[in-house]
């Protein structure tokens, strides 16, 4: 959570301002965490029902970035989690759902090499995989793409991507443990839009999946990349882990943050 954020929360609470709900989310991480910490046991958020676990040691910590970053109407600012580019995977379990299950990630690339790879899963409570991943990877010769296929073979699609180092994305990922299509990955959809057929670029298969008992499992597994993350969101539908606060509510709470502010200089110079 940026402090912008904050201050927007404070003036809503200072004025008595009740915030319309715009996004139902299964589990929430915005890493507002305080910088440096190691992810692995950490355990803010909402929705999630374990703690941060990694399979390795991880060398990876939170860390504050050093500017917000607003894309797509997801805010990217304060802290994030910041990889290293050696091999390892990290994840925790949210509340199981069934059904069409979205999730939404804030990513910054800082280094890609040869033969690296980037994996998002979601996985039934207590699995290490047997529903869906979404990937991106880069050959030998430098080649990255992007990929979406069910935990086994048969059900996947591959399209070009190339991130660019630096550049925010938000990541956009869908299954159905009912088997429906579509399974796919979408990159920077349109935030408020019915559905995420405006990304820049996608992987989707349009087929049937062998569905899953549930999602309760987010992982992520890399090698040979460097990036931040932040902002997870897990929901039921699109609208749920792409919000746009609503602009009358957006007035008001800047109007809140002005009117607190001018209490507090107040308050100072008496």
């Amino acid at each position: 959570m940026t402090q912008l954020q904050r201050t927007f929360l404070v003036a809503a609470a200072a004025l008595g301002m009740v915030l319309p709900s715009t996004a139902q989310l299964i589990a929430y991480e915005g890493f507002d965490y305080n910088s440096g910490l190691d992810l692995a046991g950490l355990s803010g958020g909402t929705g999630w029902t374990n703690n941060w676990s990694f399979s390795t040691s991880p060398t990876a910590t939170v860390k504050t970035q050093a500017n917000s970053v607003l894309t797509g109407g997801a805010f990217t600012g304060g802290s994030a989690f910041a990889s290293s580019g050696r091999l390892s995977n990290f994840s925790r379990e949210f509340t199981p759902s069934t059904g069409r299950v979205w999730a939404s990630i804030a990513i910054r690339f800082t280094e890609i090499l040869n033969n690296s790879v980037l994996e998002f899963n979601l996985s039934p409570a207590g699995q290490n995989g047997g529903a869906t991943k979404a990937e991106i990877r880069t050959n030998g010769s430098g080649v990255t793409t992007l990929q979406t296929f069910h935990d086994f073979p048969g059900a996947g699609v591959t399209s070009s991507f190339t991130p660019v180092i630096g550049q925010v994305y938000t990541f956009v990922m869908t299954y159905n443990t009912g088997g429906a299509a579509p399974t796919g990955i979408y990159v920077n959809p349109v935030y408020g839009a019915s559905d995420p057929s405006g990304a820049t670029h996608s992987a989707v298969f349009t087929g049937g999946n062998w569905g899953a008992a549930n999602l309760g499992r987010f992982r992520a597994f890399y090698d040979r990349v460097a990036f931040d993350i932040d902002e997870i969101r897990i929901g039921n539908t699109y609208q749920d882990v792409t919000p746009v606060p609503e602009p009358m509510t957006m007035s008001l709470l800047a109007l809140g943050a002005a009117a607190v502010a001018a209490r507090r200089k107040r308050k100072q110079t008496r």
